[in-house]
């Protein structure tokens, strides 16, 4: 376990707010439009601030950057500072550390210019976490070390307690361990002495206990020797006695944790073990802090696997890979076939309240034809109105309708998004894992897991956009091959191959299009009846759209083998939801998807093998 703790306030207190929030943002929506305009920037933010606590963090930059509008149209030089901070942390929630750091900057920028030594602190302690998850150690060093003096200088304690976890940190990673325990050592001192002073707020009080957890983590974990870990451990025991009788149960989770990791560190693994059940004790699986709960899970499979115990390390090397990826994964398939469903039904209820309305039209249109032969002039005009009446509601109809079905297929769409990465394929890779693991190939397994864990993130954080950087979806799928690669044992080689006049940066193209057809050729054109070694190929090039063509030297589309293996063996969910979101881009946008999928033994080739040509519209 070599991460280091992240200390992020809003996983304790989320849970708190989230009874409060939604009518809080409510009442301040409500009040806005009879605001005066230097009011609206402090009303933007805090709704943005609401949801930032609630862990939403999209919602909170879409509020934060209404707020920013408001604060530079005034000239409000301390509010622009603010909102560049706030949204940074926004963004390294995200892991979007290039946009967290150019607010970062900018920050520094004004503050120096405006004298606001606070922001200057807090943006460079910011600006060493960053670096930190950027793997740049010595940029991260050099920013805690400024950060520090700014906080001398303006004798803020409590900024101090939040930079030293990082400090550690940063002397860890750059190889000075003695200084990093040194730092660890006066944390703890400053830690004794500031609660132990008056005028400290409920909030901040509140917040101590996992400062200090954070401090005891970052250093347990770069410790060398045992009898700095003792005294880790006893730290660490104090706070488990003032806080075992309290009633916050996130608190109660992160110090067994904690106990849990240094006693695996001093391989006391029967404490560790403990230590880890007890900490599963305390989870809500229901906060979504999935990651926390496999870390609990890590610590007790392997204290389990050193004492000898493979069944329960089996047992809970299971729960550690449902929190990463199945649990998430299942769910996301249940709630494609609901919108599916949903879909279906309300767009045959459409259908039928169509009907009915232009039935009922044409009965009017009757009665008042024969009205218009009794009245002549004047019912005539009165039909003629109704008439253009008529095809007005009916256009307005129409429009609502198809508003109506864009958004249900932008659900279904993101739905389908999430649920790329099949139970079956998570399976598979959980079975790989474990064969990596009987074959005692501890190297192997990490790579694996590495390489998995990569893809997982990825995904992730895909899924919630409609149309993605080519250079983002080429980063995705050359994880995915690779990570069939590891598990088929290199049974085929890959070339992707991108033209250069495509800009890969600036062209954008709609999600996870690409990946089901990538996956069809390895599974069922090379890993599945092919003797021989397979090679994959992606070419992408542009004439009038942006071209993919997928070519393999597998059996082909329409040989025996490959039918009998789709009867028989993988189903891909993901080629069937892809051809559904082709379908529904191309009944909505003039320049359409193509796509065509060729068996190159029917075409007369000598080779065998399928090709599939994919083509993009270059003005989505």
């Amino acid at each position: 376990m070599k991460k280091k703790f992240l200390l992020i306030i809003f996983s304790s207190v989320s849970v708190l707010i989230n009874a409060q929030s939604s009518n809080t943002i409510d009442s301040v929506l409500k009040l806005i439009p009879s605001m005066q305009d230097t009011a609206r920037a402090s009303a933007f933010f805090e709704v943005g601030n609401t949801y930032y606590l609630k862990g939403m963090n999209d919602s909170a930059l879409y509020y934060f950057n209404l707020s920013m509008e408001k604060a530079k149209i005034y000239n409000n030089q301390k509010q622009v500072c603010d909102l560049n901070l706030i949204m940074a942390k926004c963004y390294m929630h995200l892991q979007k550390y290039d946009e967290a750091l150019e607010l970062l900057f900018k920050s520094i920028s004004i503050a120096e210019k405006e004298s606001f030594s606070q922001v200057t602190a807090t943006a460079k302690y910011l600006i060493s976490i960053v670096y930190d998850s950027q793997l740049r150690p010595k940029e991260a060093l050099q920013f805690s070390n400024e950060a520090e003096k700014e906080f001398i200088k303006l004798k803020d304690t409590a900024g101090l307690l939040s930079l030293y976890p990082q400090l550690v940190t940063n002397y860890g990673k750059n190889g000075d361990v003695v200084k990093a325990v040194s730092f660890f050592r006066q944390g703890l001192d400053l830690f004794n002495r500031y609660e132990k002073s008056v005028g400290i707020s409920s909030s901040e009080k509140e917040h101590l206990p996992l400062k200090r957890m954070a401090l005891i983590f970052n250093a347990a974990i770069i410790m060398e020797h045992d009898i700095d870990l003792q005294l880790a451990l006893s730290e660490v025991k104090k706070l488990e006695y003032k806080i075992k009788d309290g009633e916050n149960d996130y608190e109660k989770f992160e110090v067994n944790t904690l106990m849990g990791i240094i006693n695996l560190r001093l391989k006391r693994y029967k404490d560790a073990q403990f230590y880890g059940e007890e900490a599963a004790k305390w989870m809500r699986p229901e906060s979504g802090n999935y990651d926390q709960l496999a870390d609990v899970y890590e610590i007790i499979y392997t204290a389990a696997d050193s004492l000898g115990d493979y069944r329960k390390a089996y047992h809970a090397f299971s729960l550690y890979k449902s929190f990463k990826d199945s649990i998430y994964k299942i769910k996301s398939l249940e709630a494609i076939h609901s919108v599916e469903a949903k879909y279906e039904s309300k767009k045959k209820e459409e259908q039928i309240n169509t009907l009915n309305r232009e039935k009922r039209s044409q009965k009017i249109l009757a009665i008042i034809s024969i009205a218009g032969l009794l009245f002549v002039l004047g019912l005539l005009t009165f039909a003629l109105r109704a008439k253009k009446l008529q095809k007005k509601l009916l256009l307005t109809e129409k429009e609502a309708q198809k508003a109506d079905l864009e958004q249900k297929m932008y659900e279904l769409e993101q739905t389908a998004l999430r649920a790329q990465m099949n139970p079956h394929f998570i399976f598979n890779c959980l079975n790989s894992v474990q064969r990596f693991i009987i074959g005692n190939d501890a190297e192997g397994a990490n790579e694996y897991l590495s390489t998995f864990a990569n893809l997982i993130r990825q995904t992730l954080e895909n899924s919630g956009k409609k149309l993605i950087p080519l250079k983002d979806e080429l980063r995705y799928l050359e994880t995915y091959i690779k990570m069939e690669q590891l598990r088929s044992n290199n049974k085929f080689d890959y070339d992707i191959s991108v033209s250069p006049e495509v800009d890969q940066t600036d062209t954008r193209i709609p999600n996870m299009i690409v990946q089901p057809y990538i996956e069809n050729s390895i599974h069922h054109g090379m890993i599945h009846g092919n003797e021989r070694k397979g090679f994959i190929k992606l070419d992408i090039s542009q004439s009038k759209k942006l071209n993919f063509v997928i070519d393999d030297n597998g059996a082909g589309i329409k040989s025996k083998n490959i039918i009998q293996t789709n009867k028989d063996g993988h189903n891909s969910m993901g080629g069937a939801i892809t051809e559904k979101r082709i379908a529904m881009y191309n009944s909505l946008h003039e320049d359409k998807i193509e796509l065509e999928i060729i068996d190159k033994a029917e075409k007369g080739s000598l080779e065998t093998g399928t090709s599939v040509i994919l083509k993009f519209p270059l003005n989505n």
